[in-house]
């Protein structure tokens, strides 16, 4: 994530936690499926919850007190959380909800199609980003038109601001309606015959919803940043020099106030009239 300052006041204070809820949650929950939560002992399932929210503490921390907040930082990030909300916990979440309906023998082909149906708008959405900005700007192809609205090419910093507000070579909306379409109707065949019985109609109406959000937020948004980061991060190794974020000093002055600053920061030195943050 690009993050900005505004945006740093608020999450950087309880990024630790965060972070912990969010592995401890959605990695442990989905670790546990994955090794059959039934055949499992009281200390197998302490020791995964405690792996977890160790290492998402350990992230937490390092977000909080030495992230650079950089081009890619953010394209890592950006990866990370998507391979854990929409692909992991999403994809245990369909077993789930197969094993409750009592399709045992089909939850492998609902989990694949459910991963395809994830998987393939992303990758559209990238695509078809890279393709529109390889074709506004053939004679340079890592030099942008995004690249000169959100960076200065001069100076090397990104404004995550110009980042955020920016057009990221979004895909468009016809595009965008026909695969998360595609993407729910694939998906029908296979969830009616698992959760049309009675009680899991509900799923069955909820699961491809879900779905079609997951696919046009994918070619919409996820994809065209994902597109745009890496193009930024490949002018970067074109140019041997990476981009820095434009508010970091503002960051690592608000980086400063907070209480184990001292030892974790990179460049530590006292703030200055400030009052310390929790």
């Amino acid at each position: 994530m690009l993050l900005t300052f505004d945006n740093a006041r608020s999450i950087l204070p309880k990024a630790p936690l965060l972070f912990m809820g969010f592995n401890g949650g959605f990695i442990s929950l989905s670790a546990g499926v994955i090794f059959n939560f039934r055949t499992m002992q009281g200390p197998d399932i302490l020791l995964i919850a405690a792996t977890t929210t160790t290492i998402g503490l350990a992230i937490g921390i390092f977000v909080k007190y030495r992230a650079s907040f950089s081009v890619k930082f953010a394209l890592c990030s950006m990866i990370y959380f998507f391979a854990i909300f929409p692909l992991l916990f999403g994809g245990t979440g369909s077993l789930i909800a197969a094993e409750v309906a009592g399709a045992g023998n089909k939850i492998f082909m609902a989990l694949s199609l459910y991963l395809a149906s994830i998987l393939l708008p992303l990758l559209f959405g990238i695509s078809s980003s890279l393709k529109k900005q390889a074709r506004k700007n053939r004679s340079q192809t890592y030099k942008t038109k995004f690249m000169k609205d959100c960076a200065n090419l001069n100076e090397y910093t990104i404004n995550p601001n110009k980042f955020h507000d920016g057009s990221t070579g979004e895909t468009s909306n016809s595009a965008a309606a026909i695969w998360s379409t595609a993407a729910m109707g694939a998906n029908i065949p296979i969830l009616f015959q698992i959760y049309t019985g009675a009680r899991n109609n509900v799923i069955f109406l909820a699961v491809p919803l879900i779905i079609g959000v997951f696919a046009y937020l994918s070619i919409k948004t996820l994809g065209p940043k994902i597109a745009c980061l890496w193009l930024l991060r490949k002018y970067e190794k074109q140019t041997g020099r990476c981009f820095v974020n434009a508010d970091y000093e503002k960051i690592q002055e608000l980086r400063r106030t907070f209480f184990l600053s001292r030892w974790l920061m990179k460049d530590y030195r006292p703030a200055s009239d400030r009052q310390r943050a929790a």
